[in-house]
């Protein structure tokens, strides 16, 4: 019987999977991303399926008491880093769509100036 990480993960396959002899399990690696910054708490967590920026930072604790709106997500493409920047406050409004977290990017919450 052949079965993804993400149906049995969901239940939507294996509730009761039996193995035989020989079979043999696959896990697929997780999905990280990283942040840091002014956040509660910063380190490196695992992506939800479809998690968007907002809920990454809701993730790790929310935003500190300094943090600013302007956020950075540093992410490589093509072997080649590039550097994204939001504002959240624009996202909150719907103004601009909520950027999906990608594997292995950073997310940087900037400090506010007063």
């Amino acid at each position: 019987m052949t079965a993804s990480t993400e149906k049995l993960l969901s239940g939507e396959e294996g509730a009761d999977v039996v193995l035989a002899m020989g079979d043999v399990i696959s896990v697929s690696a997780k999905k990280m991303y990283f942040i840091t910054g002014e956040i509660a708490r910063p380190g490196q967590y695992e992506i939800a399926p479809g998690m968007t920026l907002m809920q990454a930072i809701s993730h790790a604790g929310g935003l500190a008491k300094f943090a600013s709106q302007d956020m950075e997500i540093r992410r490589e493409v093509n072997d080649e880093m590039t550097i994204l920047t939001f504002d959240l406050s624009i996202i909150r409004k719907g103004k601009i769509e909520d950027p999906a977290v990608k594997a292995g990017d950073m997310i940087i919450v900037r400090r506010r100036f007063f």
